[in-house]
């Protein structure tokens, strides 16, 4: 069962990725939403996603929310880009 729930991971992980560069931000919330299916390894590039696809979709609180303490640069400047919309 954990092999499979690690294949269903990265398997959700590719789909929100590519979801991503189609700009389809719906999609990578749901997927980024299925917090189970992604790995503790896979923390960090879920929720850097997922703040990518609410600051895109314009959902300034939950993009801040989701992205506080995120240690990436490039996830701290998307969510200074939502702050400035509050």
């Amino acid at each position: 069962a954990v092999a499979l729930g690690l294949r269903i991971g990265a398997a959700d992980r590719a789909d929100a990725e590519a979801a991503a560069k189609d700009f389809n931000w719906s999609k990578v919330l749901n997927l980024t939403g299925q917090k189970k299916c992604w790995s503790r390894a896979q923390r960090n590039d879920r929720i850097k996603l997922e703040v990518e696809a609410l600051m895109e979709s314009e959902r300034w609180e939950a993009c801040v929310k989701a992205g506080q303490s995120h240690p990436n640069s490039e996830v701290k400047r998307w969510v200074n880009v939502c702050k400035g919309h509050l």
